[in-house]
């Protein structure tokens, strides 16, 4: 039996990377099979749901390993980018630190040229902080795509773009890639047509195989948002929130991410001060936080497992999405019937059409749907991953992988 390491960005609290472990083990514990979950650092956390992380490096050696990325925008993800995440305790965020001030400081050259000299100095942290995985490359290279390239490994559906370098390290880990999966027509389209890619909903749209969530919907409104994301000011957030309120809505804010990188906390705290009216969750656990999103009839915001979570409960989306790529072409993959889109022009009229409109039987079949797609790709994945002997990626016997044209819900 080969040693399974399932690796995502689950060592930091952010609710969507947290799900992908637990939505893995809910298929696995139906086989009676184990694996560990591995990430770039170790994690736990005070919630008994929370899938505990340990750091992949301690594998490093281990013969026979299968090696399932979990999914989440992971393909284009560098260490340095990964290690912003993660606690400022943490040995790799204070090793960070310190390489950082060892490189000059460029505010006082012009922004444009600034900007490229702090390009190169972050490949060159990058570089550095690589040599700790066994990446041993001058250039910054993918970490999921990089890391133990001689195992064998299965891509959950993940998002961002495949890297198509001819890296030594980097051809290595694709000759040894036996599934994969985009969950949009955005990460498909960047999936090397050799590998025979699926598309595939997100790992987390089975999120009611592992939380029932509530059987009666509240006449409330859940928004999170990070203000960096949304094309507009936060007054204009306020004016959309308050056309709701209007209509009878409770607004409630919930914080998904709250971990260093994310603004949610510091974003719904500056909605709060001009939005007095809005109750606000800024520590929940993660089955609370799921219970909170399935039992609302409307989501807002501009977190793509934000809107996932809620349309597997039939919850209607308004999403945030212009400056949200994978969010807008997630939601045009697979709910364009069951999303409303908000930007600066949006009539409000429009809005509470969508809204009064909206069929919540509607959704939750197609949510439905998406669930079983995403769960017999990840079926597939289990039983050929405990398994297998082969190191040729192959489509399973007698599988057909989707087609690159859009699929609609």
């Amino acid at each position: 039996m080969p040693t399974i390491l399932f690796l995502s960005a689950s060592e930091r609290w952010n609710l969507g990377d947290l799900l992908f472990p637990i939505v893995f083990k809910h298929l696995t514990d139906e086989h009676g099979l184990n694996f560990t979950n591995v990430g770039i650092a170790s994690f736990s956390f005070d919630d008994e749901d929370i899938i505990d992380v340990e750091p992949i490096t301690k594998y490093f050696g281990t013969k026979d390993v299968v090696l399932i990325v979990g999914g989440g925008e992971v393909l284009g993800a560098t260490i340095t980018t990964l290690i912003e995440f993660l606690p400022d305790d943490n040995k790799l965020k204070k090793d960070l630190k310190s390489l950082s001030t060892t490189f000059r400081n460029y505010d006082w050259v012009p922004s444009r040229v600034s900007g490229v000299l702090r390009n190169i100095m972050r490949g060159r942290l990058a570089s550095k902080l690589q040599a700790k995985f066994g990446i041993l490359s001058k250039r910054p290279l993918p970490f999921y795509t990089a890391v133990m390239p001689d195992a064998r490994r299965y891509y959950l559906p993940v998002g961002g773009k495949f890297h198509k370098s001819g890296n030594s390290i980097l051809a290595l880990s694709k000759s040894r890639t036996l599934r994969i999966a985009g969950r949009d027509q955005r990460t498909l389209k960047f999936l090397p047509e050799e590998l025979n890619p699926q598309l595939c909903p997100d790992p987390v749209s089975t999120i009611k195989n592992v939380f029932q969530g509530s059987e009666h919907k509240k006449r409330q409104v859940v928004i999170q948002f990070s203000e960096h994301k949304i094309p507009f000011g936060i007054q204009h957030l306020a004016e959309a929130l308050t056309i709701l309120r209007k209509q009878n809505y409770e607004i409630v804010g919930l914080a998904i991410g709250r971990c260093p990188g994310h603004h949610d906390v510091s974003s719904l705290s500056s909605l709060q001060s001009i939005f007095p009216d809005m109750i606000t969750y800024f520590d929940l656990s993660v089955k609370a936080s799921v219970n909170l999103l399935s039992e609302s009839e409307v989501y807002i915001g501009t977190s793509l497992h934000g809107a996932i979570i809620a349309h597997a409960y039939g919850t209607a989306i308004i999403a945030i999405d212009e400056k949200v790529p994978k969010l807008r072409s997630y939601l045009s993959t697979w709910m364009p019937k069951h999303s409303f889109h908000l930007s600066q022009e949006t009539d409000y009229d429009d809005m509470k059409s969508f809204l009064e409109q909206f069929d919540t039987q509607a959704a939750s079949r197609n949510a439905n749907r998406l669930a079983e797609m995403t769960q017999s790709y990840m079926q597939e994945v289990i039983e050929h991953a405990y398994n297998s002997v082969s190191t040729t990626p192959q489509n399973p016997k007698g599988q057909k992988s989707q087609s690159r044209s859009q699929v609609n819900g």
